[in-house]
């Protein structure tokens, strides 16, 4: 398409628009280099693209799709052999795994989104990368104490050597002999090993190493020669450690590396996507809809809304450009809207080639173009010192030598910008060329001769655009089959002109030319009102459309507060009945009591025999309210096993056989809200098609990738830190943590020492680990051990 057009008739603007609604800062930028296309193929496999794009999001929501460019830059670095490491793996495994669950969601859906499927099948990378990535780092993007079972060993000999050198230290720590030497009773690390704050005065009577010192000199941090051995052995497990890191990342890296084609390619599809989701996004938000392809080179537009005009301000207008005419001349006041109509036509084709829906009314045509070549504005060339005339006849002048007979011809102004005569009838010339060359054109003009040829030639029509004279603005609706008029007069009027004046200037018109101004205005008014029928036959449409949807929304609120009703007296039903389930065991147990007497019997089992009276009678109202559900159930002597889904008739509820209890007659069930009761077998029918549920799943245990290993509660007061850190606490110790840290800082220290003392009485904790800013508190890992032995 040519350039020149685009540009005049703002589809970069379009495509600005669309690149906002990508997600990922390549697709932008794919987006932003949408073009238009000319095969026919080609555009249709578009439209159906944005149209899948757009059902799917409307039924699914927008697919998430994550920053495409920084995983390129992974998998580029894994392939020069450089090892990623653990939080780059688990960013790459995180977008694998999105883009695996988008593909399998569409493999569901094949059948209804063919096109989108297609696509996703291209995502072809192994799953056992996104596996082996998971197995092994965690979501903290860190690796797993567990990753590998000599990693497991090598973190178990160093929480033991640890351990054993906090013992060592804090033995030290609270010596009678060296307690007063040192500045606080805190265990911190340098260089990998730990030390203690020594009072400066005293490292000459201290047996140990000095690796560090305070900035005001008062404190060093020395290594007791008492744990020495026990830190080179710390340090040497922590090599080994790092080591098994590498090693880990290494073979991780590899898998990568194998699979880095089929994940690039993955990657192109996902900005393809990206954009094509982009179309559907713009498509919801604008209301716009597919239109339908033809080969034939036609436009029908109906109710079409210029995209760029705010919602609050556009008026819509249709088009009906097919066989019964060629040409259509718009004419009108400056500022009616004749550009813009222009502006529409040309920019919805353009947008149709690129597979972007309109925001049209849904039966609305593009046909096929070979070109569309538009002259539209009134910019001077200052480059090659044109006038605006000038302009205008260099671009009619490319356009004459481009135009074929499928070619869309857009002209705004024809004549403008020279003498009335002589631009009329070049104007003429110009129109009359397009036409027998059966081009497609659109031509808006304020010449009175232009007007006239509609009039002389078949296959031409004239429309207008409305101009309201009591407010002297237009109402940008367009009138096919009038001429418009610029009613100079009339505004000169309204403005406070002399009307000897206007009188005087009535009287150079010819009478020609007034008998014809007459007989548009005539025809004109005419379509004004038939126009305004249409308008208010489509407002009695609508309405009717809302008085239905009104009403249907009333009756499905009705049946949705009856539904609530039931089930608001089948939970109290409920309720009773489980009140009475628990007294008659109260009842059971008094009547087992030997001190009992027969009188006292006889009236607890009255008052039993009132109480289901009572609930009997219940039952019987709730029956009579509800009409028996439609639902099929095996007769009453068919077998009644354990699990099997049954109808409680007394309630009309589905439940569940947890146990069929010794006496054959009586089973025990258990209901969506987890009550349960033991029934006569002849109380419940097993039900042949069980609903399914989804929504009353148990709950599962916290997993450890949902758990932090860490909580910071610095700069808390104290009451507000610990409610906090028994509820971390509690989900660390049911994920199966073997350790966390509890972020303090240092400040005063009484955050500290209250959260410690709060810790040694709290049951999930088995030791602390004290360090500067923060603890470490080691769980006891009963819950661990039950995870990893299940």
């Amino acid at each position: 398409m040519d350039r020149f057009s685009c540009t005049a008739l703002e589809l970069d603007k379009i495509v600005h628009f669309l690149s906002q609604c990508a997600q990922t800062d390549v697709g932008k930028e794919k987006a932003r280099l949408l073009a238009p296309s000319d095969s026919m193929t080609e555009i249709n496999q578009r439209l159906h693209e944005t149209e899948e794009a757009k059902q799917y999001t409307l039924q699914f929501t927008k697919p998430r799709f994550l920053d495409i460019r920084q995983i390129r830059d992974f998998i580029e670095k894994a392939m020069l052999q450089s090892v990623l490491g653990s939080d780059q793996l688990f960013v790459l495994g995180n977008h694998l795994q999105n883009l695996r669950k988008f593909k399998e969601s569409l493999r569901e859906q094949m059948d209804s989104y063919p096109i989108l499927y297609e696509y996703a099948s291209r995502i072809r990378y192994s799953k056992e990368i996104e596996t082996a990535i998971f197995s092994k780092i965690d979501a903290n993007g860190e690796i797993k104490d567990d990753a590998t079972s000599e990693l497991k060993s090598i973190r178990h000999h160093i929480l033991d050597t640890r351990n054993r050198i906090y013992d060592k230290l804090n033995e030290l720590l609270n010596s009678s002999s060296y307690s007063k030497m040192f500045q606080d009773q805190v265990i911190t690390i340098r260089s990998d090993r730990f030390v203690i704050p020594l009072k400066s005065e005293h490292k000459t009577h201290f047996p140990s190493i000095v690796h560090d010192q305070s900035v005001s000199g008062e404190t060093v941090f020395v290594e007791p020669i008492a744990v020495t051995s026990l830190n080179n052995d710390y340090r040497i497990l922590l090599l080994k450690q790092k080591r098994e890191f590498e090693k880990i990342l290494s073979e991780l890296t590899v898998l990568v590396q194998n699979e880095s084609k089929e994940i690039l390619s993955a990657l192109d599809t996902e900005e393809i996507l990206d954009v094509l989701y982009a179309k559907a996004e713009l498509a919801i938000r604008w209301k716009a809809t597919c239109p339908t392809l033809v080969q034939e080179p036609i436009v029908k537009i109906e109710n079409g809304r210029h995209p760029l005009i705010p919602d609050d301000k556009v008026v819509p207008i249709s088009i009906n450009m097919t066989d019964s005419y060629r040409t259509l001349i718009i004419t009108g006041p400056n500022t009616g809207g004749k550009t813009v109509t222009l502006k529409t036509v040309g920019l919805f084709t353009l947008m149709t080639y690129c597979g972007l829906h309109i925001p049209a009314s849904e039966n609305s045509v593009i046909g096929h173009f070979s070109s569309i070549l538009a002259d539209i504005g009134e910019e001077q060339s200052i480059e090659q010192n044109l006038s605006s005339f000038s302009s205008h006849m260099s671009n009619i002048i490319l356009i004459i030598e481009t135009a074929d007979p499928s070619s869309l011809i857009l002209l705004d102004e024809l004549g403008a910008g020279t003498d009335p005569d002589e631009g009329a009838a070049l104007g003429m010339a110009v129109l009359s060329y397009f036409h027998r060359l059966h081009s497609l054109q659109i031509i808006s003009t304020h010449l009175s001769l232009i007007k006239s040829f509609a009039y002389n030639f078949p296959g031409a029509e004239n429309a207008c655009v409305g101009f309201d004279l009591e407010t002297l603005k237009p109402t940008y609706h367009l009138l096919m089959g009038v001429p418009g008029q610029s009613h100079a007069f009339q505004i000169a009027a309204r403005l406070g002109m002399n009307e000897e004046l206007i009188s005087t200037a009535e009287r150079y018109i010819s009478r020609t030319d007034q008998d014809q101004k007459k007989l548009i205005e005539g025809l004109k008014k005419k379509s004004e009102e038939m126009e305004m029928n249409r308008q208010e036959t489509e407002a009695v449409r609508l309405r009717i459309q809302e008085l239905e949807s009104s009403h249907r929304a009333e009756l499905e609120a009705i049946i949705e507060k009856n539904k609530q009703i039931k089930e608001d007296l089948v939970q109290k039903y409920t309720a009773d009945l489980n009140k009475l389930s628990a007294d008659m065991k109260k009842i059971v147990k008094e009547l087992a009591r030997k001190d009992i007497s027969p009188s006292q019997q006889n009236q607890i089992i009255q008052e039993f025999e009132q109480n289901k009276e009572t609930l009997d009678e219940k039952l019987e109202n709730l029956q009579s309210l509800f009409p028996e559900e439609s639902i099929h159930y095996e007769d009453v002597d068919t077998e009644i096993k354990k699990f099997d889904t049954v109808m409680v008739e007394l309630t009309k509820q589905t439940a569940i056989v947890i146990n069929t209890l010794p006496d054959k007659d009586k089973v025990e069930v258990q209901f969506p809200n987890s009550i349960r009761m033991v029934l006569s077998r002849n109380k419940i029918r097993k039900i042949i098609n069980p609903p399914t549920e989804t929504d009353d799943s148990e709950p599962e245990l916290p997993r450890k990738s949902m758990v932090a290993q860490k909580i910071d509660v610095h700069g808390l007061r104290t009451e507000e830190a610990l409610p906090l850190i028994d509820k971390y606490l509690d989900d660390a110790y049911l994920a199966g943590h073997s350790q966390v840290w509890i972020l303090h800082g240092i400040g005063t220290g009484i955050l500290r020492e209250e959260i410690r003392k709060h810790l040694k009485q709290h049951p999930h904790v088995s030791q602390l680990i004290s360090q500067p800013g923060h603890t470490i508190v080691v769980l006891r890992n009963e819950v661990l051990k039950a995870l990893e032995n299940s």
